[in-house]
Formats: structure tokens, C-alpha cells, sequence
């Protein structure tokens, strides 16, 4: 019985001696003696990949005169700056009449990520047209404003600007637009009226 006790009571000295360092070592992890309050700090992420694009300029070239040649095109550029110019072929041309109403296309892009890479994409292209004759829509030229600029994007094809670095700075692309007179049908004037047409574009992450 003695020999029983003894190892009873060595088994209760060795728990305790375990208890004891376990609760001396729980305490120390906390630096102090007492037992540590709990409590649950949650985790949220917002993710909007959506930006909020608004169309400040249409493109507008003003007023032209143009003869169509079948056999070659005439230019007509208007840059991401709102400057118009025009190269002539041997038989067709094209000469702008009035400039004043000239300016480049400009959206604003708000909340861009700062430093993020932003993708301009023209998706669709609907050349400007009276019904009877038809423009051809070769390019577009886009500029991030303080940016730098980035020339011959076509319809369906992609292009990168770097945003700015400051949070409160919404973005602003400038959009030019390259077109070439009708080669369909005969060698003739252009008829009087407006030309309208217009482009899609995508811009995101």
C-alpha cells in the first residue's frame, strides 16, 4: 500500500508539474500573468473592376470639300490635339472648308486605379456615312493625357496607358480618328450633307 501511494502521489506531483509549465508558458506567449482577452478583427475586400467612363467631345471634323476617286483614297486626320490635316491623291481630294468646330474625342475615366495599366480597345466602327457614300475608318490614335501617346489602333485591337499615380486624378484619353475617302461606285463630288458615324470603345483593367 505504501509503494501504491507513493507512486500515486509521484503521478499527482508530475501532472501538476506539467499544468504548472503549461499555464507558465501560455502566460509568458502574452508577456504578463493574466489571462488574455479575445476578440475578432474581420477581414472585407471590395473588388469593382467596372470603370466609370464619361464621353466629354464627340470627334468632329467641321466641314470638307471631296471628290471621291475609285482608283486611290484622299486622307482626312484629325489628331488626339483636335489638328485636322488632309493628303491629296493625283485625281480625288479632300480640303477642309471650316476648322472651327474641329476637336478630338475625350473621355474621362473616373476612379482608375492610380499606376494601374489601363486596355483601350476599339470594339465596333460605324463609318461616318450619308446613306449613299461612305467613309472608310482606317485607325484611331489615343492619347492619356500626360501620358504619352499611342498611334494606329484599329477597330478590334488593344492598347495601354499607365494611369496616373494620384488617387484624386481622374484619367483623360483623347481620341483621333483617321479616314479615307469612298472607293466604291464612280469618280465623283462627294454630296453636301453630314456624314455620321460613330465607335464603340472599351476601356478597363
Amino acid at each position: 500500500m505504501k509503494l501504491i501511494s507513493q507512486a500515486k502521489m509521484f503521478a499527482l506531483t508530475a501532472t501538476s508539474a506539467v499544468a504548472l509549465l503549461a499555464a507558465s508558458s501560455a502566460h509568458a506567449q502574452f508577456g504578463g500573468s493574466g489571462t488574455p482577452a479575445q476578440e475578432t478583427v474581420t477581414i472585407g475586400v471590395t473588388v469593382d473592376n467596372v470603370l466609370d467612363l464619361t464621353v466629354d467631345q464627340n470627334i468632329e471634323f467641321g466641314t470638307v470639300a471631296a471628290y471621291a476617286d475609285v482608283d486611290a483614297t484622299d486622307d482626312l486626320i484629325i489628331d488626339t490635339g483636335g489638328t485636322i490635316s488632309t493628303t491629296q491623291n493625283t485625281d480625288g481630294f479632300v480640303y477642309v472648308v471650316d476648322n472651327s468646330a474641329a476637336q478630338a474625342g475625350q473621355i474621362t475615366i473616373v476612379g482608375a486605379a492610380p499606376n494601374s495599366t489601363l486596355n483601350v480597345h476599339p470594339v465596333t466602327t460605324t463609318a461616318p456615312t450619308d446613306g449613299t457614300s461612305t467613309f472608310t475608318v482606317t485607325d484611331y490614335t489615343t492619347e492619356l493625357v500626360g501620358g504619352g501617346t499611342n498611334a494606329d489602333i484599329t477597330s478590334g485591337t488593344n492598347v495601354t496607358h499607365t494611369a496616373d499615380a494620384d488617387f484624386a486624378t481622374d484619367e483623360v484619353i483623347r481620341i483621333g480618328v483617321h479616314l479615307t475617302t469612298p472607293t466604291s461606285g464612280a469618280d465623283r463630288l462627294l454630296s453636301d450633307g453630314v456624314y455620321a458615324g460613330a465607335f464603340t470603345i472599351d476601356i478597363g483593367y
